[in-house]
């Protein structure tokens, strides 16, 4: 258990990954600490794995440019159901692309860990926030309003 006190206000809160996580926040306030040491996954790279590497950006881009030619020689013979299939296959390609690639047709990463760490050590902390205004509205604002997450967690608050 935990014992949470900011001037006449305390709460009891359960021991959690997240309520670790706002001890530490709290108990060094102002200090910036990243979330991946948080999380206790200081040593992860923070290498970033391509979905889709520059040669298979090249190959739906050969794909595409296939896909057209054969839906504008499918028009001009008014193949109709040519068309339709060459559309087909082009939307598909189109929607596997988006889902492969970022801004401009680079190639979108997999999240790396730090990435991951800072959604989960986020979620662990708002949850153990969300246990603490259960337990005092009051405090738990308090709590909130001084709390950043983010690649770099603080608490910018003295309150608590």
């Amino acid at each position: 258990m935990w014992r949470v006190r900011a001037g006449t206000h305390s709460a009891l809160v359960a021991d959690s990954v997240g309520m670790r996580y706002l001890a530490a926040l709290l108990t060094m306030p102002g200090r910036e600490i990243a979330a991946v040491d948080l999380a206790g996954q200081h040593h992860l790279r923070a290498e970033r794995k391509a979905l889709a590497d520059d040669a298979a950006v090249a190959a739906y881009r050969r794909r595409v440019s296939e896909l057209q030619a054969e839906i504008d020689e499918a028009d001009d013979h008014y193949d109709l159901e040519r068309a339709a299939r060459a559309r087909a296959d082009l939307d598909a390609l189109v929607e596997e692309i988006g889902r492969t690639t970022g801004l401009l047709g680079r190639p979108r990463a997999f999240a790396d860990e730090a990435e991951r760490a800072r959604t989960s050590v986020q979620k662990a902390i708002k949850r153990a926030i969300t246990r603490v205004s259960e337990a005092d509205d009051t405090l738990g604002r308090l709590i909130a309003r001084g709390v950043v997450t983010g690649t770099k967690c603080s608490y910018t608050g003295d309150d608590a």
